[in-house]
């Protein structure tokens, strides 16, 4: 049973309100994600299985790639960096 998330749009949002939009401060962010699904998916109300555990965390990971393509490619903040269709 897997969670039925739309990392994408999750991450783009947050990525498009941070105040400095760094790659640092992005990865920061990736990493509070990162540990805030495998923390839900392992110690969470509904158990899941290693391999719904591995593919949360991949398609998270695409999620990341995906806005990357977007936000780390030297747009500023306030150029709006996330695309029309997540913000």
């Amino acid at each position: 049973m897997y969670p039925v998330t739309d990392y994408y749009t999750l991450l783009g949002r947050a990525v498009s309100e941070l105040e400095e939009n760094t790659d640092e401060v992005r990865e920061a962010l990736y990493e509070r994600a990162r540990a805030a699904l495998l923390r839900l998916l392992r110690d969470g109300n509904l158990p899941y299985s290693e391999p719904e555990i591995v593919g949360e965390q991949l398609a998270l990971e695409e999620a990341i790639r995906r806005v990357e393509a977007v936000s780390g490619a030297g747009l500023s903040n306030t150029e709006n960096s996330v695309p029309v269709e997540i913000a």
